[in-house]
């Protein structure tokens, strides 16, 4: 300890500085989160809901001084992580509202929507505490933790809207009305499960380019 330090005039400093001897500083034990296991099914299809669920236990000596904590999950093709090849599908907020001591796991579920364009076989991962809130000291490098086989994302049953045909008059005049009717089907093996809308258009060319035509109207389906 330094008394005086800013430097107050003093004729003698030497009795303003006091030492004791060394103090054994000990680290509690800290929490150690690590996950151990994912389940889901074996396939999946693409824009449709999937669910996995996964546990997290705590191998450290003492419960997270933190009470909430973000697990996020990815998919990547490849069977080691890298951000740089993983995918975020979404994160989940933890809240241990009791207490999750050593040797204590928790479960957690996330569901997500499989981008149409993802076919393949995709890894799960989860990445407990993935923004660091709870203090694990040296034992962040055990956080994540992958799906043991990739999970197979196919296209699974599908809609297929089709326009099989258009009614006209054989003269329209400007400014003026006229009666339109078409005929939409669906040709696939799945309801719309929705509603959409039709967008009606008139053009010059037998080729329909949406920069070369002229919106008219719309229907709700």
């Amino acid at each position: 300890m330094v008394a005086n330090f800013q430097g107050l005039r003093e004729d003698f400093l030497a009795d303003n500085i006091f030492t004791i001897g060394p103090i054994n500083v000990r680290l509690t034990p800290p929490a150690d989160l690590v996950p151990t296991q994912i389940n889901a099914p074996a396939t999946g299809r693409v824009n449709e809901n999937f669910t996995l669920n996964y546990t997290v236990s705590n191998e450290g000596f003492n419960e997270p001084l933190k009470k909430q904590w973000n697990d996020k999950i990815y998919i990547s093709t490849q069977p080691e992580f890298s951000l740089s090849t993983a995918r975020l599908m979404g994160t989940r907020r933890q809240v241990q509202a009791t207490g999750l001591g050593a040797g204590i796991t928790y479960t957690g579920s996330f569901s997500f929507t499989m981008p149409r364009e993802l076919t393949g076989n995709y890894y799960l991962y989860i990445h407990a505490d993935a923004d660091n809130e709870v203090f694990e000291f040296d034992k962040d490098n055990n956080n994540i933790y992958r799906s043991p086989q990739p999970v197979a994302f196919s296209v699974g049953s599908q809609s297929d809207l089709i326009v099989s045909s258009v009614i006209l008059p054989d003269t329209i005049t400007r400014t003026r009305g006229f009666p339109l009717q078409y005929t939409r089907s669906n040709a696939g093996n799945k309801a719309t499960g929705g509603t959409f809308i039709d967008v009606i258009y008139y053009g010059s060319q037998p080729v329909f380019n949406l920069s070369q035509v002229t919106r008219i109207g719309s229907i709700t389906g």
